[in-house]
């Protein structure tokens, strides 16, 4: 692949003809890259949803 990840995931969002629900599980870091990057994007993205989870601190509750 000759583009990077970034390149790739704004093209597939671009690809879109409805805005997409974003959700991130891993590291928000991704997400904010590609929004400085491609800041047009935003349009695209109908909802951002974030699932995380804790360090030291386990999600071990019935609402985790």
């Amino acid at each position: 692949m000759t583009e990077n990840i970034f390149q790739y995931i704004y093209n597939k969002i671009s690809q879109q003809s409805e805005p997409i629900d974003f959700v991130v599980t891993g590291a928000n870091t991704n997400l904010a890259i590609l929004l400085r990057a491609f800041p047009d994007i935003k349009r695209k993205i109908r909802r951002i949803t974030i699932i995380g989870g804790a360090i030291g601190i386990e999600n071990m509750t019935p609402a985790a």
